[in-house]
């Protein structure tokens, strides 16, 4: 996932208009909705594995951070996205990318800190950040319905192909 899903507007919440049209199109929302979405997804997900005593497996979403990677490639020129790509050492010196090694961080951490699941704490553990700890995500009001909904829709929308 990403923080980026911190910068949606919940507003703009509206399972049963996915997919966006492009009258409606906004790339950097629908980006951030995107990744709200995976959330969503992880949460309903973890919530139906998590007490399997058989095969108990845990679903977590995560922002590893901006990578320095070729990603942003194709970004529209003079874009945030276009300037951190463009500009990869300048945007790594200044602490907006991040290299391989650390990016991967919160998916070991994941993997390998069995004290991570021990507690569900202030929120159930869906979210991590970059800095490999776990946070709050952003959420509909609602998110158990927006997570039903949601799962609703993409079964819908896959069901035609």
């Amino acid at each position: 996932s990403s923080a980026a899903h911190y910068t949606f507007k919940m507003e703009r919440w509206a399972p049963d208009q996915l997919p966006v049209t492009a009258d409606n199109y906004n790339s950097w929302q629908e980006y951030a909705m995107s990744k709200m979405c995976q959330i969503l997804h992880t949460k309903a997900l973890d919530a139906r594995l998590k007490d399997d005593q058989e095969h108990p497996v845990r679903a977590v979403s995560l922002h590893p951070g901006v990578i320095q990677t070729k990603l942003g490639r194709s970004a529209a020129c003079c874009s945030i996205t276009w300037w951190l790509y463009a500009f990869p050492r300048v945007a790594l010196a200044l602490g907006f990318h991040k290299t391989l090694e650390a990016g991967a961080a919160p998916t070991v951490r994941c993997c390998l800190d069995p004290k991570l699941f021990e507690t569900d704490g202030p929120y159930p553990i869906v979210f991590i950040s970059d800095d490999c700890q776990p946070r709050a995500p952003s959420l509909p009001p609602n998110s158990a319905q927006a997570s039903t909904a949601l799962l609703a829709k993409a079964a819908e929308l896959v069901s035609n192909h």
